[in-house]
């Protein structure tokens, strides 16, 4: 059995650095779940280019919205949601909230 511990980070987050401490969570996340190696490269690399999008001096949200859609995709594809539950739904979700419109698809891959 898999579980996380840990405080609830279903929260609405407003500042970049809010946004940050996320895509650090689902990183820890990633790192810690029983993933192919594929799944886990593929992730620290949508990972890293959201961390770059988010350090750029203008931020590009719909850049960063496709990037998380695809890292969800692939999460979801290897049963990543299933294993980790809340743990990497609500980091996922408060950046998809923080995103805007742009994040509503990802909002909806969640359900």
């Amino acid at each position: 059995m898999f579980s996380f511990h840990g405080t609830s980070t279903a929260q609405v987050v407003t500042a970049t650095a809010d946004v940050q401490a996320q895509v650090r969570d689902i990183g820890r996340v990633l790192a810690a779940l029983p993933l192919s190696p594929q799944v886990k490269a593929a992730g620290r690399l949508e990972l890293a280019t959201v961390e770059a999008a988010l350090a750029a001096p203008e931020i590009d949200r719909e850049q960063i919205a496709d990037v998380v859609h695809r890292l969800t995709e692939t999460l979801t594809r290897a049963g990543a949601f299933l294993l980790a539950g809340r743990a990497l739904h609500e980091p996922i979700g408060a950046v998809a909230g923080w995103l805007g419109a742009p994040g509503d698809p990802i909002v909806r891959l969640l359900g």
